[in-house]
């Protein structure tokens, strides 16, 4: 009988259950790290969210009128002449989603920046992901390339000097850049490391994303260049290689330069940026030194931290021989370190390069300096500093305490002997209990540093955010770690808000030799005193320095009204029209014209202009007032009648328009409406003579004499001396 066999062969592997597969990636290393570092940003900068606006928010956000709608979207790419979104559509396009959602409320404003600063360290940990697991990294990077990204990202997240981008709004064209920067070079990695087809697709996004970025902000056509560099040196090993595997890459990422070129061709911040800002190349190169100086101090011990940095200043070699030795020294040993360890010299490179076009030859006129300026190059140290610490936990020889027994191996252990070998034979799936060998030692110094060093960061960028809380609280730092002029304006600008107007000029005269906003701020504050040939003087100053600024339109509309009270009328017509030169269509301009027209008794051109004002505002009181006071001086009272009907249905609790209403009214025969007008106007001013005259007269033509004779004696009883009321006494009731 033939004995049955049963084949036994290679079994093939049950299907993992797709529930089982979606855990164990939602419990992998990488998710939680990402959920770390998005747990330890709202630790770190959740107490500053509900900061309110600063400086430049106000010209971008507040006064900007192109940002109150998200269709068309040509609109976005208009921006206030010289603002910091002047050129930069990205970012408009960010602030008028903000205004859709939430208005000027800037807690949504905060959280969008602290949102594409956490996308960002994201980003940044997994290109360093990959990029510590390249074959050219040292095998002691390798060997922890997961949590040394991790590491870097955390400590580039929670670093003090990230807190600009959150807290300043504005500043977001520097964190949205960055985002775009980092997306355009973990793309471009995938191209290089992914094989096709997906590396067509990484690549297009790669290109894609830098022509974001350069619609962004400036710096950003740095980008083509540093991934070049990193293909160079990490991946094809040379620049010629790099360029001869990869040609429609650089080919497209070369091409987004048009954007940013097209953008700034015009311009858009010619007068704060730029050789024709004003700023003189080498004055700017000699001020860079000491800032590059304080940033590198900042990186190591972010404190004390400043919003402003003032304008550059004038110096010479011997002010800036010692921070500029220094700087020159790290350029040198950049360039050295591109022939014997080309790794280091990328990232020497990259922070040099990412602050070339803010500090270099290239001038900024409107600040020597600004913390925001590291968001990027940040990265690029603390990626030196934590490769280095690895390098040097690597070599460490820690050995076990001396009661504890050898293992065969080597390893300690917390059992000796055949009985611990067993043991460990035994507890083979949990030896990770109960083992502590070297290589987790050492990970535990890494774990404990990254904690310090977290926790200080944290703590600090904790107490960075209090200040932003209020204008003046974050001023009055610059105040006391750096004053200048902007400083002084701005902790001025608070005073005058808080009634302490006295201390508020002398800061504004502090800071005139610095900024010229204080001149109007000056003048503003000279007019409201009645000086008005001195607020003139200051207003002009303030044109005469900054022609191209936000505000100058505004200086001339105070301008014009400062000449309408010193009755100079052809000078004040000139102010208007040049206001609404800068401003066309702009109802001040349009509206100080008529003004001077109707002072001028040139009714007809009063009329135009005042109906050209209410088309375009018309829901201004005054606006319709006064055009029914020139209506009614050009005899058209019926048309008059309309006008004061509608300023009085608009501003119903102001007793003089509806005392001239009723005047009105009785000129076109409606003597009961006029007397309802007269009698609301006494019930907002009991005490108002002349509303009670023009009711006892018009009491007293209706046949009302007695009614009439009361209001005339409540007249002289408020006023007993007025021959105005005796006068119209006489006339509506006869002699007495």
């Amino acid at each position: 009988m033939k004995r049955s066999t049963k084949r036994i062969g290679k079994q093939r592997a049950t299907p993992p259950d797709d529930g089982a597969v979606a855990v164990r990636r939602a419990l992998s290393p990488v998710v939680w790290a990402g959920v770390a570092l998005v747990v330890a940003a709202a630790a770190a900068y959740s107490n500053g969210l509900s900061a309110p606006f600063i400086y430049d928010d106000e010209s971008a956000i507040v006064d900007n009128p192109y940002i109150r709608r998200l269709w068309p979207l040509t609109a976005l790419w208009s921006a206030p002449i010289q603002s910091a979104v002047a050129g930069r559509p990205v970012v408009s396009l960010s602030l008028a989603i903000n205004f859709a959602v939430g208005g000027l409320e800037p807690w949504g404003y905060h959280a969008w920046n602290l949102c594409v600063l956490v996308f960002s360290a994201l980003l940044l940990a997994a290109i360093l992901r990959r990029a510590f697991g390249l074959a050219v990294v040292p095998s002691a990077i390798r060997e922890a390339g997961d949590r040394l990204a991790f590491a870097c990202a955390l400590v580039w997240l929670v670093h003090p000097l990230q807190t600009e981008v959150v807290e300043y709004v504005t500043q977001r064209t520097e964190s949205m850049m960055g985002f775009f920067y980092l997306l355009t070079m973990y793309a471009a990695m995938r191209s290089m490391l992914d094989p096709a087809p997906g590396a067509s697709r990484w690549r297009a996004l790669s290109i894609a994303a830098c022509a974001i970025g350069m619609a962004t902000k400036e710096p950003m056509a740095t980008a083509p260049l540093m991934v070049l560099l990193f293909d160079a040196v990490f991946v094809a090993g040379g620049l010629a290689r790099a360029l001869r595997e990869r040609t429609w890459l650089y080919a497209g990422l070369s091409a987004t330069w048009l954007v940013v070129i097209a953008l700034n061709w015009s311009g858009p911040r010619s007068h704060s940026a730029g050789f024709s800002s004003g700023a003189a190349p080498w004055t700017y190169l000699l001020n860079q030194a000491p800032m590059l100086a304080t940033y590198l101090k900042l990186v190591v011990w972010p404190h004390p931290l400043v919003l402003d940095y003032g304008f550059p200043r004038t110096l010479s070699l011997a002010d800036v021989w010692l921070s500029g030795v220094g700087i020159v020294s790290l350029l040198c040993a950049t360039a050295i370190a591109w022939r014997l360890k080309p790794q280091l010299a990328y990232l020497l490179t990259w922070f040099f390069v990412l602050l070339a076009p803010s500090s270099s030859l290239v001038p900024v006129a409107t600040e020597v300096g600004a913390e925001r300026r590291m968001h990027l190059p940040l990265a690029a140290l603390v990626v030196i500093v934590a490769v280095a610490l690895r390098l040097r936990v690597a070599k460490l020889r820690l050995k076990p305490p001396s009661n504890w027994p050898a293992g065969s191996n080597g390893e300690s252990s917390l059992l000796g002997g055949r009985f611990a070998a067993g043991l460990r034979q035994l507890l083979k799936p949990t030896t990770c209990l109960i083992r502590m060998d070297i290589g987790f030692r050492r990970c535990l110094v890494e774990v404990a540093s990254l904690v310090a060093v977290t926790g200080v960061l944290m703590a600090l960028t904790i107490q960075r955010n209090s200040e932003y809380q209020s204008v003046s609280g974050i001023w009055q730092t610059v105040l006391d770690r750096r004053p200048g002029g902007r400083a002084h304006y701005n902790v001025g600008m608070e005073l005058k808000e808080s009634g302490r107007r006295d201390e508020a000029m002398r800061h504004f005269q502090a800071a005139v030799a610095d900024l010229p906003d204080a001149h109007y701020a000056i003048a503003f504050e000279l007019a409201a005193d009645g000086r008005h040939e001195e607020a003139i003087d200051h207003y002009r100053e303030f044109v005469r320095l900054k022609p191209d600024d936000f505000s100058v339109p505004r200086a001339y509309h105070q301008i014009g009204r400062a000449l309408m009270t010193l009755d100079r009328l052809d000078e004040a017509a000139g102010a208007f029209r040049e206001m609404l030169r800068m401003w066309p269509k702009n109802a001040d301009g349009i509206g100080g014209l008529a003004d001077v027209a109707m002072r001028q008794s040139r009714f007809d051109d009063a009329i135009a202009g005042y109906g050209e004002y209410v088309a375009l505002v018309p829901g201004h009181a005054e606006a319709h007032f006064n055009l029914g006071l020139a209506l009614a001086a050009h005899d058209r009272e019926g048309e008059a009648v309309e006008q004061f009907a509608r300023a009085v249905s608009l501003e119903p609790n102001d007793a003089d328009m509806r005392e001239t209403y009723g005047l009105a009214l009785v000129s076109t025969r409606r003597l009961d409406e006029a007397v309802a007008q007269y009698r609301a106007a006494l019930a907002i001013e009991p005490g108002r003579v002349s509303t009670r005259n023009a009711l006892g007269a018009v009491l007293a033509a209706q046949g009302k004499r007695d009614e009439a004779a009361a209001e005339f004696r409540r007249s002289l009883e408020l006023d007993p001396g007025n021959t105005d009321t005796r006068a119209v006494a006489a006339a509506a009731l006869g002699p007495s």
